[in-house]
């Protein structure tokens, strides 16, 4: 990975949303230098490309954090590193869980 240059890699995973309820999707844990989002909204709301799952940055119940109804997905997460203006170096030793949470509206406001 250039260190002085901003990276983006499309299309790692999925996420599907299973259950009957709607739900916010949010990811913690996430390294300085380091961006998740999703690139196409099918069925998410709000329907922006481009949309931060970063829970770190805006807290669970946030209206920036995608929606997903009951059976919808975020079809193209990917992953972006961004060594322009950051030391990605922390990267190598970063040891801690990323985890991906998803929470009903209710859960969601209950963390705001």
């Amino acid at each position: 990975m250039n260190k002085e240059a901003d990276t983006i890699i499309r299309d790692v995973f999925e996420i599907e949303n299973q259950g009957t309820q709607t739900v916010v999707i949010g990811i913690t844990g996430i390294p300085d230098g380091m961006s998740f989002y999703a690139d196409e909204d099918d069925g998410a709301v709000p329907p922006s490309e481009g949309t931060s799952l970063n829970q770190d940055s805006y807290g669970a119940g946030s209206e920036h954090l995608p929606q997903i109804g009951a059976g919808g997905s975020l079809d193209r997460v990917g992953v972006a590193f961004y060594g322009k203006n950051n030391d990605l170096s922390d990267l190598a030793d970063h040891d801690n869980p990323i985890t991906i949470n998803a929470y009903t509206e209710d859960e969601a406001g209950e963390l705001s």
